[in-house]
Order: C-alpha cells, then structure tokens, then sequence
C-alpha cells in the first residue's frame, strides 16, 4: 500500500541550555534533547513521557553485566554519553577503560503514514578487545495525566501493561482506560536480539537494575499499575566490529491503532533508504575525525 505523508521537519530551542529536533507529521510530535533523548511525545493532545515529575523516557549502555560501566542519557537532560546533534542523529566515542573504546550513532525518523517513529543505534567497537554491549531504552507512559483527561490523580500515573509478539516482531504495551481515553504506546522491535519488558520497573535507573532487566523481563499481562516499558539488546562485539539495533513506538487512540502502526511499520519504505544514507555518512565522518 502506497504511503504519501508528507514529514514537517523544525528545529526549534528548549531551553538556553538545550536545543532540540522535532518530528512532527501533525498528529505525532516528537521532541528531541540535545544530549539524544527524547524530551516528549505528544499524540491525541496527550503527553505521554512527560507529567511534570518524574519523567523518564532514557536511554543508555554499559559493558557486559559491569555495573560500574553504567552510561545514561536522560530526558531531563543528564549526559553520560558524550554526543554532538547533527540534525535528528547524535554520534560520539566514549571509552570504558582497559581498551573498551567504541562509536555511538543514534537516528530517529518518523515512517511516513504512521504514527510511529523509527530509532536506529548502530555501536562499533573501536578498542582492542572484545566486549558485550548492553544497550537500553526505558519509558515511564503517563499518557493518562493532565487536565485533558481529568485532574491528576494517583491513578492518572497507571497504565495496563503487556508483551506480546506483534507481526514478526515482540511489543510491550501501555494503554489507559481513563475518562473514556484508550491511549497507547508500542515498544517493539522486529529484531530477533530484542528483550522487552512491560510491567517493571518503573525505569532502568542503574546496572543492578539493567542486569534484572536483561534476566528477567517482566510481563505484567494487562495489569494496572504505575510501571515502566523497557527495551534493550546484548551483543558481543568482535574488534571493529559493529552492531545496528531498531526499534519502533507506535502510538493510538487505543490499543488496536498502536498494534496496526507497528505492523505497517514492518513494510519497507523507500525514505528508509535516506535514513540509513545519513547514518552512513554520520559514521563515515566520525572515523575520519577520530583519525586524524
């Protein structure tokens, strides 16, 4: 099925401290912070990782199961991750000591016709040993705060939430039932390395917290509660080897929308080739800065 969307790009200030990108398709507007978290995401007039409070919509790594190489970027603006913002791409190189040494590319693009959006983190090893990438992104949904859905209330901060597979791909799910709103978020991935979890905790603070993650998901299936949706990957990277992980948050009115964007979102696009062009040249470029 022909998809003709046409994507409004802006670049716009948050703060004097911090620019950021937007993504927006009119329906889905997706704000970006200079550090490469994503600061918001608004759909149906609702806000669904910011509440005033605690917001978490992070992102972040560390080395195999070392708690103490723990690295994370966070919507509030904290930067572990040394990164430089080239448009909606954020590169760097960071070091964990002991020739750890690797390259960060992470992209966000909205797919066209959707209200999904696409990030791709591509990591390569650049020391000189082997190490296990344990790479993270973690949400707190609060899609169900704010005065556009009633006053804010304890159970304003509650989410039904699920994993499942989805089209080839594994989800976790976050819905409310709140003053007749059945807003949604997907996280999913149709990459066979995904671990998602849906239901706890309610965000990857810390490596004690990334390690459970990655030994035990959890799956709350359907229940109510105040809980985050995680995704990661692990992968042991050979010297110079690299690794390219993507997934998907799709959005709806209600759960039934949320899962059809994310298995659209299966479909090729031909703008896809654009974004893995821009990738290329990002990675392109940042080799040959560390080069000379």
């Amino acid at each position: 099925m022909a998809r003709i969307f046409s994507l409004a790009l802006l670049v716009t200030a948050l703060s004097t401290q911090a620019q950021a990108g937007v993504l927006t398709n009119g329906t889905l507007t997706v704000t970006l912070r200079s550090n490469g978290a994503i600061d918001s995401a608004v759909f149906g007039k609702a806000n669904f990782f910011k509440n005033g409070g605690q917001d978490i919509s992070d992102f972040g790594l560390q080395n195999g199961t070392d708690i103490s190489t723990f690295l994370v970027n966070d919507t509030n603006g904290g930067s572990q991750l040394s990164l430089v913002e080239a448009g909606f791409s954020y590169s760097g190189s960071h070091s964990w000591g002991s020739n750890a040494d690797f390259d960060y590319l992470r992209s966000y693009s909205l797919i066209a016709g959707l209200n999904a959006l696409q990030v791709t983190t591509t990591i390569t090893n650049r020391g000189l040993a082997s190490f296990t990438v344990s790479h993270f992104d973690t949400f707190d949904p609060d899609q169900g705060y704010g005065a556009l859905l009633g006053p804010p209330s304890p159970d304003a901060f509650k989410t039904y939430n699920d994993v499942f597979d989805l089209a080839g791909g594994r989800v976790g799910q976050a819905s409310i039932d709140r003053n007749g709103s059945h807003l949604t978020v997907l996280v999913g991935s149709f990459d066979s390395r995904a671990v998602i979890a849906s239901g706890a905790p309610l965000q990857i603070g810390d490596g004690t917290d990334l390690n459970g993650f990655f030994q035990a998901p959890a799956d709350a299936n359907g229940l109510l509660d105040d809980e985050g949706t995680h995704i990661g990957f692990r992968q042991l990277l050979g010297v110079n080897q690299s690794t390219t992980f993507t997934y998907i948050l799709a959005f709806g009115a209600n759960p039934n929308d949320a899962q059809q964007a994310f298995t659209l979102a299966s479909v090729p696009e031909p703008g896809s080739l654009a974004v893995f062009g821009a990738m290329g040249l990002s990675l392109l470029l940042l080799r040959r800065k560390n080069a000379t």
